[in-house]
C-alpha cells in the first residue's frame, strides 16, 4: 500500500521557548529554526501497520564552498540545499531574481536568520 505524503501527516510544529520554527518552502514534512537548523517530519510505519510521525533535527553535511547542507525530498527526489537558502526563503521570503543568500557576519556556517539576507 502506497502512502500519500503531505504535511497534513506531520504533528504540529515543535515549541521551544526562544526558537521560531517554520515550514520550509517548496518541501512538505521539513522546517527550519531560528538557530539555523532544518527538521524532518518522518512517517514511520510501525509493527501493527500504524502510522506515526516525530520531528527530527537532520544533521547537516558540508559542500566544498563550506556551506552547510542538507539533502530534504521535494516528493520525487532528494536534493541538496544550502541550509542558508531554505532559511532566508522561510524567514526572509522568496529570493529575489538575481540574488543570492549573503551572511553578514561572513561566517559560511551561521545560518540564523538574523544573520542572512538576499543579495
Amino acid at each position: 500500500m502506497a502512502f500519500d505524503y503531505s504535511i497534513d501527516h506531520c504533528p504540529p510544529l515543535p515549541v521551544v521557548e526562544g526558537v521560531e520554527f517554520r515550514h520550509c518552502v517548496g518541501f512538505y514534512g521539513y522546517a527550519v529554526d531560528s538557530l539555523g537548523n532544518v527538521w524532518s517530519c518522518r512517517v514511520r510505519r510501525s509493527k501493527t501497520h500504524s502510522f506515526s510521525t516525530t520531528w527530527n533535527q537532520l544533521r547537516p553535511g558540508l559542500n566544498e564552498g563550506g556551506y552547510k547542507i542538507v539533502r530534504p525530498t521535494n516528493g520525487l527526489r532528494c536534493v541538496t540545499k544550502k541550509i542558508a537558502t531554505l532559511v532566508a526563503e522561510a524567514f526572509h521570503g522568496p529570493r529575489p531574481l538575481g540574488a543570492d543568500v549573503c551572511h553578514n557576519d561572513g561566517t559560511r556556517t551561521n545560518d540564523t536568520p538574523n544573520n542572512l539576507r538576499w543579495g
